[in-house]
């Protein structure tokens, strides 16, 4: 039996550290592992309005996705300190009637910013843990908050790959 993944990238840039992340991780894992990633900012992904009727969009193959996935990998940069806005509007549309298709699932966070990691982790883990940890009961098997990191690059100048390609393999 094959496990499955779905990766979300919500990076808009393409060779930047974020897709970096991915890659690591990605190199990690077995071959068991069946992976859908999906490139958010490549895809048509209408956000969440309160009451509007089914949308039939990029994301209703996203919710498949997961819903089917043992494992869901959320990698972002950090922008503002939280996730891309491309990422954001998918995870705005996991709304809380589809909630039974999100539970149970194990979960990892890659994220790269420029900001030093220590002030990504307070913000971010803490968002991480009560929204997939604590809410729907995911096991966290993972985190990779790569601070200090700006431009293209400049993630292959640290460990944090290595740390990615670890959580992977210990999939």
């Amino acid at each position: 039996m094959t496990d499955s993944m779905v990766i979300l990238n919500g990076s808009t840039t393409p060779k930047g550290n974020t897709e970096a992340l991915i890659k690591a991780f990605r190199s990690g894992l077995a071959p068991r592992i069946a992976v859908q990633q999906f490139d958010l900012a490549k895809l048509v992904i209408t956000p969440y309005q309160l009451g509007q009727p089914a949308v039939n969009d990029d994301m209703t193959t996203i919710i498949q996705a997961i819903g089917q996935a043992k494992t869901v990998v959320f990698a972002s940069p950090v922008h503002w300190m939280q996730f891309s806005s491309q990422l954001k509007t998918a995870l705005d549309r996991m709304t809380f009637d589809m909630r039974d298709l999100f539970v149970n699932k194990q979960g990892v966070l890659l994220m790269a910013g420029a900001s030093a990691p220590e002030r990504i982790e307070a913000l971010m883990l803490p968002y991480y843990q009560a929204c997939f940890i604590d809410s729907l009961h995911w096991e966290n098997r993972g985190t990779v908050i790569a601070g200090g990191v700006f431009g293209p690059g400049d993630l292959a100048k640290t460990t944090y790959g290595q740390q990615a390609q670890q959580i992977g393999a210990a999939l």
